[in-house]
């Protein structure tokens, strides 16, 4: 929303393939590499669920409930904004928040709450953006009140019984993402590493399940299981190797 309102129509239009294509070619980079290890650990894949791993709809041992939903955000702005031709962002904001509900809604009929209640956050993040002067305004003046209120309400809703909390779920995780906000308001955080790892974010997230399909294979899982500080340390550094050397392989368009 930030780029939408800085750069306006060209940013928009460009959507579909800096945005959308960039992300999944990359992805689907990433799908091939954790298919080739798969099949070198000798695990069972069938086409079908190959096929569909390139969308982010199945997963070949990778991360991808997360990218689908990029995805399906990319294309909600874009249908959103696209036929925008004025400075008025409401129109725009409104169609965001009635894709977001039709999408969430079709998507909880057919994954688990944790694949859609992004989309409610980002969506939040729209309307925090596009009415930011005001919003801010009123934050600053009720900020102790807000934040009390937000912490009961996550509270109140950590109280409910997981198998009970249906969609309500996705309130828990637009406000817990507002409790970020307001803390961020008050303590600014100023760290090299979680800067880097900020713009690495995409490789650091994609592939550190390479190593760690690959180091619990060993001795069946022994060495997981048994050294369990090594494992996750080695897994490490070999994501973070592997994110350093990610530029060699990025596809930019």
């Amino acid at each position: 929303m930030e780029s939408i309102k800085r750069k306006g129509k060209d940013y928009v239009r460009q959507i579909p393939q800096k945005r959308f294509l960039s992300v999944l070619i990359n992805f689907d980079i990433a799908v091939v590499i954790f298919i080739v290890v798969d099949l070198l650990l000798k695990k069972t894949l069938t086409v079908k669920q190959c096929l569909l791993s390139f969308t982010g709809w199945e997963s070949v041992g990778n991360s991808n409930w997360y990218i689908f939903i990029i995805l399906l955000m990319y294309l909600t702005t874009y249908l959103a904004f696209y036929k925008n031709e004025s400075d008025d962002i409401r129109k725009p904001l409104l169609v965001s928040i009635g894709l977001t509900f039709v999408f969430c809604l079709g998507m909880s009929y057919l994954k688990a709450e944790y694949w859609y209640n992004t989309m409610f956050c980002y969506t939040a993040g729209l309307v925090f953006s596009g009415y930011k002067d005001k919003i801010e305004e009123f934050v600053k003046s009720h900020y102790w009140l807000i934040l009390i209120v937000s912490l009961i309400v996550l509270l109140i809703i950590d109280r409910i019984p997981y198998s009970a909390k249906g969609l309500i779920y996705n309130v828990f995780a637009v406000v817990f993402s507002a409790c970020v906000v307001l803390g961020t308001m008050k303590f600014k955080i100023n760290s090299h590493i979680l800067l880097w790892c900020g713009k690495n974010l995409f490789p650091l997230y994609i592939y550190q399940r390479v190593p760690m399909i690959i180091l619990s294979s060993v001795n069946d899982g022994a060495f997981a299981a048994g050294y369990p500080f090594l494992f996750t340390s080695t897994c490490m550094l070999i994501t973070v190797l592997i994110t350093l050397g990610y530029k060699y392989i990025a596809v930019k368009l």
